[in-house]
């Protein structure tokens, strides 16, 4: 079996058992934006609360 057509047939598959998302469901949005002036280093963690709509970021560099 060549190599496009395991990738054809790997993409076939993924899009196969890929959840559809609802027509309703809209995309997110920022709603807005907060400094993170004393912030040094990368980010290095981000998590999403759906249900509390909240983003949750870490800094690894600050420790916070």
């Amino acid at each position: 079996m060549t190599t496009m057509r395991r990738l054809f047939l790997f993409l076939l598959l993924l899009l196969a058992v890929m959840p559809a998302r609802p027509a309703d469901d809209a995309p997110l949005a920022p709603a807005e934006t907060i400094e993170l002036a004393t912030v040094r280093g990368r980010i290095d963690h981000l998590a999403f609360d759906s249900g509390g709509k909240r983003l949750f970021v870490a800094a690894l560099g600050n420790d916070s």
